[in-house]
């Protein structure tokens, strides 16, 4: 089962959604990449976010996890407009953000924050804390005054606009986007003040003109400087730090002191989204469980919704509603916490839990340890960006080998893949185009390390002595071709789609009915290793 492309959910997933209501955000085939080719460089580009699809909504927690250079905060970034994409949407109730400029760019990125992950870094040494808490008060041009007035055809509005203007409007705001509503009904009136503003009822009164045509009056008493105060003090003393705390600077502060006060900054101009990166890793474990309690209690106060990045999976469980896991520029399995943590679908979720001692997941086997390191995101592989490393590879039916003779002959094709992005391939190819020496001896040992103890049948055998004389050559990536064509299979051809598997989904061939599962390969492959 594969996502509706137009909502991102699967059959499975329709009367969750439902109740969910629409999501706060809907990202479709999003990417980030970095071009850096220039007439003295070719270089591909680095596939940071290589085509995400998610929803978010409104008021949840999803957790984002995965190794380092995965592309997690790049993702947080690019949703936050702090990063340009390079294709795909990012659609907030019905409008693509990822087109706005101007002045309704400006409203997006009031709506959205971010916690960064090192709090030192992360604030200026040279401001006050309430200077740093204040400053996106003043980049933003907070607070701005508006009224609606509704139950009436025409109304003359005093105070409309910006709080230092303070001179009549001559056009009445949509109510909804209003901050402040006067409903003028016959013997009276109503007034709703928005909770996020600094005004009461006694700052708006409505009367009568000559003509019988109701007036409404707004008077703000205090500057706009004196707003700003008020509003960074009081959120600098909501997020657990004390009122002297306003005129120290962050040196004089501990770790997670200092995030507390990113913590407000972050909330100064009242978001409805967050995306906290990593934002308890730099700090002491009893540090940690104070920031996460707090971060809870924003949420449930003013209706959050967050982003959390993260690398400790224990973390994440505690504070996450939905977890999605990342690899090499893409979300390879998402759920309900509890699903993914109790049932990994994807291989790299379940490598990631058996490395994590009291993780919850169910996985009784040993650690399952991944081979190598991630390639690189400037030259990703072809079909699964997985397949390189993946204890549950789907393998050819081709030949008959062990387990362990395949997992050499993938080391060799990352061998021959590695050299060919090396700064010497290039080097090496003119050098065997010109019938010039190319290290030999290098691609004659990495052979025999990696398969010398491997009984292969003639036919394999012929195919790797075939690739090393394509290495030796000069043409790694040939070399590394050839091995694939020989000994690939459907995970080196095809990206997998997203299938459903029970509550979660997951980007891996052994969530369809015509594999067996996760688990049961790698449980199996482990017990063939120990004989």
């Amino acid at each position: 089962m594969t996502p509706d492309p137009a909502t991102g959910q699967t059959a499975g997933h329709a009367d969750e959604g439902e109740a969910r209501g629409e999501p706060l955000l809907s990202v479709r085939d999003l990417r980030t990449y970095y071009d850096e080719r220039s007439i003295f460089s070719r270089s591909p580009p680095v596939k940071a976010v290589d085509g995400v699809s998610f929803d978010v909504f409104e008021g949840e927690t999803i957790g984002l996890v995965g190794e380092s250079g995965c592309g997690k905060t790049t993702l947080g970034r690019t949703l936050l407009g702090l990063e340009e994409p390079t294709s795909g949407t990012i659609t907030a109730e019905g409008t693509d953000v990822t087109d706005l400029s101007g002045a309704e760019a400006r409203e997006w990125q009031q709506r959205v924050g971010m916690v960064f992950q090192d709090p030192q870094e992360s604030l200026n040494d040279r401001q006050t804390v309430g200077q740093i808490v204040r400053e996106p008060l003043e980049a933003h041009d907070w607070p701005t005054l508006s009224v609606a007035v509704t139950g009436v055809d025409e109304a003359s509005v005093s105070g409309s606009g910006p709080v230092e203007d303070r001179t009549a409007g001559d056009s009445v705001p949509d109510p909804e986007s209003a901050d402040i509503t006067v409903d003028v009904a016959e013997g009276g009136h109503d007034v709703t003040v928005r909770e996020r503003l600094p005004l009461d009822r006694s700052d708006v009164t409505v009367s009568v003109d000559d003509a019988g045509r109701p007036t409404v009056s707004v008077t703000v008493e205090k500057s706009v400087a004196e707003l700003r105060r008020d509003r960074a003090e009081a959120l600098i003393t909501r997020v657990g730090l004390n009122e002297e705390h306003v005129r120290r600077y962050p040196h004089q502060f501990s770790g997670g002191q200092r995030q507390r006060v990113g913590i407000a900054r972050a909330l100064a101009l009242e978001p409805d989204f967050l995306v906290l990166d990593e934002p308890v890793s730099a700090l002491d474990v009893s540090v940690q469980a104070r920031i996460i309690n707090l971060l809870e209690e924003l949420q449930a106060e003013f209706g959050l919704t967050y982003l959390f990045i993260a690398h400790d999976l224990s973390v994440v469980r505690h504070i996450a509603d939905r977890v999605a896991v990342m690899y090499l520029g893409n979300v390879v399995e998402i759920g309900p916490t509890e699903s993914v943590f109790g049932d990994p679908a994807h291989p790299y979720t379940l490598s990631l839990l058996s490395a994590i001692p009291g993780s919850g997941s169910p996985w009784d086997g040993e650690r399952v340890t991944l081979r190598g390191t991630p390639p690189s995101p400037r030259d990703p592989p072809d079909g699964c960006s997985f397949a390189t490393r993946c204890p549950a590879k789907i393998r050819s039916e081709e030949f008959d080998l062990p387990e362990a003779t395949w997992r050499a002959l993938d080391e060799l094709r990352v061998v021959f893949r590695t050299r060919a992005r090396g700064d010497d391939s290039a080097l090496d190819r003119a050098k065997g185009a010109l019938g010039l020496d190319v290290d030999a001896d290098a691609v004659d040992e990495a052979v025999d390390e990696l398969l010398g103890d491997h009984s292969l049948p003639s036919e394999a055998e012929r195919v790797v002595d075939e690739a090393a004389a394509l290495a030796k050559g000069g043409d790694d990536r040939e070399a590394a071709d050839r091995l694939r064509e020989a000994f690939g299979s459907r995970c080196d051809r095809e990206a997998p789609d997203a299938v459903a598997v029970g509550d979660a989904e997951s980007r891996c061939f052994r969530g369809e009915s015509d594999y067996r599962g996760v688990s049961e390969t790698i449980a199996a492959r482990q017990r063939e290793g120990e004989r």
